[in-house]
């Protein structure tokens, strides 16, 4: 009876992170449909949703606002990052194919092992250096000269994923200390506090369809931000937290019914080779977390 119990928040878990990731890649589309609309006040529709839904959070779990003094030079920087990363993303969205932007994105994994190592001095062992290896060969099959993929672009998405992944090693260093609210109101606040004096110099009166499409990823981030949340009070992040690179293929679904386009058929190879990389990080990091459980 136990073991079912377990089994089926497992399941709640892992259902939970996949609509997460279609919120995400629902997001995504929403930001590349709203073209025209410069890249601060895209993040800061964005963000506003974000905002409110943290301050939602961190009423109904009556979290600290501002957190602890000491944490807050890490909890602005978070958000530094988190924010700059999400104005390259973005630029990059706008010229490059949905589902290529979005494998991309997710070299966070790798960067989080290289910055964890430097950074926080966590060991690195030779079954994570053959994942991060594995993965930037998949990188050479996405962008290569020749290619259908902008070199400039796609440079500029790898960069975001390496700033997010700075943003993810600095809330590894504040897990234990700040709540999840907390932390994403940091970076809600961080980004208004980029992007609203930006618009007072370059804002775009949005239309109809452009408008929809903010709202849309607005909803898009509340969802993410939802889902994945509760996702992780069902099942640890080592036992679920691969199923979020269902993302892709949301992605790729939604680029064809929307823009009728795909990647090319050597970009697929790619693909794999940063899931399979992703894949190996995820079996090895559950290992260690059932082996720490057990002892």
């Amino acid at each position: 009876m136990r073991r079912q119990k377990i089994v089926d928040k497992r399941m709640k878990g892992i259902i939970l992170i996949i609509l997460a990731a279609f919120s995400c890649a629902c997001m995504n589309a929403f930001i590349k449909g709203a073209s025209g609309i410069p890249l601060g006040e895209k993040v800061f529709y964005r963000n506003i949703m974000l905002f409110v839904v943290s301050l939602i959070m961190i009423a109904k779990n009556k979290s600290s606002l501002f957190g602890h003094k000491g944490n807050r030079i890490a909890l602005i920087g978070r958000g530094a990052f988190g924010t700059i990363g999400i104005l390259l993303g973005y630029y990059a969205l706008s010229h490059m194919l949905l589902p290529n932007e979005t494998v991309l994105s997710d070299l966070n994994v790798f960067f989080i092992i290289i910055f964890s190592f430097i950074f926080l001095k966590e060991k690195v062992n030779i079954i994570q250096i053959i994942a991060i290896v594995i993965a930037f060969i998949g990188i050479l099959f996405i962008v290569h000269p020749g290619g259908s993929v902008p070199i400039i672009p796609a440079i500029v998405t790898i960069i975001s994923a390496a700033l997010s992944g700075g943003a993810y090693t600095i809330i590894r260093g504040l897990r234990a200390k700040e709540s999840p609210e907390t932390i994403v109101f940091f970076l809600a606040l961080v980004s208004l506090a980029f992007t609203v004096p930006s618009m007072m110099f370059n804002y775009v009166t949005p239309n109809f369809h452009q408008m929809l499409c903010l709202l849309g990823a607005g909803c898009g981030i509340a969802g993410f931000e939802v889902c994945g949340t509760i996702a992780y009070k069902y099942a640890a992040g080592k036992e679920i937290s691969i199923f979020g690179y269902t993302e892709v293929l949301f992605a790729a679904i939604i680029s064809l019914a929307v823009w009728g386009e795909l990647p090319q058929v050597i970009a697929y190879i790619g693909y794999a080779l940063i899931i399979v990389g992703a894949i190996i990080v995820f079996l090895y990091d559950r290992s260690l977390y059932r082996k720490k459980k057990t002892t």
